[in-house]
């Protein structure tokens, strides 16, 4: 809550900052505390893809159908349907869940703390071949999501707590 907090003091830095407010945006995926309304807040002045991914992610997360669906048809319209993010917000949006093993949560991280969020919340585990060992933050989210099953989350707990990315007690919290 601490950089969040600190954003809101500075607006016009974040509004002009992609980058920097992505960067906070997934901090609070990761963290799990996720205020929609001011992460989308923080998006408002820019365009790229990652927002509107946002945008679907915060009304699924809320049970807004239509609104999802709108921003389903969107995504649609824009993306590839091997995209992983595409697959999953199916899944949000009452489609059967993609088999997790078609999911690549390799590659750049890029929007990887929003896709991780969104299977959380559509409640689609991560296979233990599927770990991103080299992305301390997402094995962090992993660890916390309650469909992935225990011996992975505790192994994502492990190494990202190794990183500082948990702290004890959430490792704990694993066994």
């Amino acid at each position: 809550a601490g950089a969040a907090e600190l954003a809101d003091l500075l607006p016009a830095v974040l509004a002009a900052d992609e980058p920097a407010a992505r960067a906070l945006t997934d901090a609070e995926l990761v963290r799990g505390g996720l205020d929609c309304t001011r992460a989308l807040a923080r998006g408002r002045s820019f365009a790229s893809a990652y927002w509107s991914r946002l945008a679907l992610f915060c009304r699924a997360r809320v049970g807004d159908q239509a609104g999802t669906d709108e921003a389903l048809a969107t995504l649609r319209g824009a993306g590839r349907r091997s995209d992983p993010f595409l697959m999953v917000a199916e899944a949000l949006a009452g489609a059967a869940s993609p088999p997790a093993r078609m999911l690549s949560l390799q590659g750049d991280g890029e929007g990887l703390a929003l896709l991780l969020a969104a299977m959380r919340t559509a409640r689609i585990g991560v296979p233990p071949d599927r770990l991103p060992l080299d992305n301390p933050p997402a094995l962090a989210a992993i660890a916390t999501n309650p469909s992935t099953d225990p011996a992975t989350r505790a192994a994502a707990g492990e190494r990202a707590a190794a990183a500082l990315f948990l702290d004890a007690r959430q490792l704990l919290d694993l066994y």
